[in-house]
């Protein structure tokens, strides 16, 4: 995972194995990697999660906007870049080549 994970729905449920397992088998054919199964991605919409959960489970309560802090900090910067990037701005250089701090000497 690229960011850390938020969490966008919580769902209490007396037999969350067998919902799980259910979600699974509805959106077989959308998994993202289709060699690893354990890998356990789908390409769906948090919309469509909660349609086939309502069936299966009864009324939910989703989370549309998740922190997603480090994503979003991220967007900005590529943001930033690109206006940067069009007035003929210079790049902030990556990390490996940004001077070091001086060390503070001690008294």
């Amino acid at each position: 995972m690229p960011f850390e994970f938020d969490v966008h729905a919580m769902i209490w449920s007396e037999d969350a194995p067998a919902l799980e397992n259910a979600l699974r088998r509805e959106f077989h054919y959308r998994r993202v990697n289709l060699v690893n199964e354990r890998k356990e991605f789908f390409h769906v919409e948090i919309d469509e999660v909660a349609e086939v959960v309502r069936k299966l489970h009864g009324e939910i309560e989703i989370t549309k906007l998740a922190e997603a802090k480090e994503y979003r900090q991220s967007v900005a910067k590529r943001q930033e870049r690109q206006v940067a990037k069009s007035a003929g701005l210079p790049l902030t250089p990556p990390p490996s080549q940004v001077e070091p701090m001086p060390a503070f000497a001690s008294a």
